[in-house]
């Protein structure tokens, strides 16, 4: 696999993001949180992951897209909206993860 499953919804220079639907892609989306979970010690989600997506910034080259980091965040508002925009203020974000060996180009602020 190159690149992340699902859709890519941005790209500047070699950054992309890619939406990836937790339902659609359910195995590819635990495995990234498991992977999550071994540098975040509260991280308790990794298997219900269907109600969520995820939001996957990675670094593009000639040998693929290479993960920096993700965000996850609930489909679903509170008041059980569904989001029209990435920018939605009433969802919550469940997980913010930037890769260590990616922290500084200051990836951390294309997450949030």
């Amino acid at each position: 696999m190159r690149q992340p499953p699902g859709n890519e919804i941005y790209r500047k220079g070699t950054m992309s993001i890619f939406e990836v639907d937790g339902k659609d892609h359910k195995l590819y989306c635990q495995n990234l949180c498991l992977l999550a979970k071994l540098f975040l010690d509260h991280k308790t989600l990794y298997f219900d992951v269907e109600p969520f997506l995820f939001y996957i910034l990675c670094e593009v080259d000639r040998q693929g897209a290479h993960l920096v980091g993700y965000f996850s965040k609930e489909k679903e508002s509170p008041d059980g909206e569904y989001p029209t925009n990435i920018a939605s203020v009433n969802l919550v974000i469940s997980c913010n993860k930037v890769f260590f060996h990616y922290s500084n180009i200051c990836a951390g602020f294309l997450t949030l």
